[in-house]
């Protein structure tokens, strides 16, 4: 049993030399691998109505995404906003993948029909640069630039 004891020891000491031989002669690995165990940038979900909204604070950007499950497409997609609040206005005519009832107020049972959120943003945004957008399977995604409210 002590020999079994003794190459669990120089087990561990072996690999705690080769974890400080890679994170000092290896810049690389510690920059990219260790970076990613850092903490995610804030988010904030605001799920109280439909559609479920999130935030996210990447240091000059703030993301505002807009989970519409199965909505793939757009029309038009225009908005207007101050400095730290917006509304959200939209209609769901068609989804191009099947759904879960949202609840049985109306005849499908589904999320179809206009909708509207009033969102308080996490930082105020500037609108004179303008807004990119982004869209995935379910997922309709704005980038606003950082600002601060007029003076």
């Amino acid at each position: 049993s002590f020999l079994a004891l003794a190459a669990a020891v120089a087990a561990l000491l072996v690999n705690a030399l080769l974890q400080a031989w890679i994170l000092s002669c290896v810049p690389d690995f510690a920059k990219h691998t260790v970076a990613e165990l850092r903490a995610p940038p804030p988010l904030r979900v605001d799920s109280e109505k439909f559609p479920q909204i999130y935030q996210r604070d990447e240091g000059e950007h703030l993301h505002l995404g807009v989970l519409l499950p199965g909505f793939a497409s757009k029309d038009n997609c225009t908005m207007t906003a101050n400095c730290s609040r917006l509304q959200l206005v939209g209609e769901i005519q068609q989804l191009e993948s099947p759904f879960t009832p949202v609840s049985s107020e109306n005849a499908t049972a589904g999320p179809f029909g206009p909708f509207s959120r009033d969102v308080e943003l996490m930082h105020p945004v500037d609108v004179t640069t303008p807004v990119e957008n982004r869209i995935g399977l379910g997922i309709l995604e704005f980038r606003f630039a950082k600002g601060y409210p007029p003076a």
